[in-house]
């Protein structure tokens, strides 16, 4: 690197860019932290509710005999739409990400602040996203599994 790339300051349309891109990352990775918190608390009440139709009807009540049914596949439509939900802002992140590096490149010393920190935080993402790919596979294998169970027990 030159010591004109070093000492060349940003205009100031890249460092609006760049707070853009950091700003965007920051709210990505918020949206992505909310959806999952959606994603174990609807699972915590479809699971209360299967178990609890579970319940009434080995207890002989089969009038939610449909609700036995439908809750699987309500959990795993969830399942299915976060998984979208993230693979997007995983792909928003990976555009921000890339042109902020690009900017870091042209003015590495010059666009740092307490925001680089979190932009860090971001960057050790694999962890993160291997958990939350981990827990939506493990509710839609779940509802697979229960779903199929039901199935298999109401044709014989």
């Amino acid at each position: 690197m030159s010591n004109n790339q070093q000492l060349a300051k940003p205009t100031e349309g890249d460092i609006r860019k760049a707070d853009r891109l950091w700003s965007r990352m920051v709210f990505e990775v918020n949206l992505l932290t909310t959806r999952m918190n959606w994603l174990v608390s609807s699972q915590a009440f479809l699971f209360a509710a299967y178990f609890l139709a579970l319940d009434r009807i080995s207890n002989g009540v089969q009038s939610i005999e449909a609700l036995i049914f439908f809750v699987p596949v309500v959990g795993l439509m969830i399942c299915l739409v976060t998984a979208m939900y993230m693979k997007s802002a995983n792909v928003i992140l990976s555009a921000c990400r890339l042109e902020l590096s690009n900017l870091k490149e042209r003015y590495p010393s010059q666009l740092k602040d307490e925001v680089d920190s979190n932009v860090a935080a971001v960057d050790s993402r694999h962890h993160a996203q291997l958990a939350s790919k981990i827990l939506v596979l493990m509710f839609a294998l779940f509802w697979v599994v229960a779903f199929l169970l039901l199935a298999s027990q109401k044709g014989s």
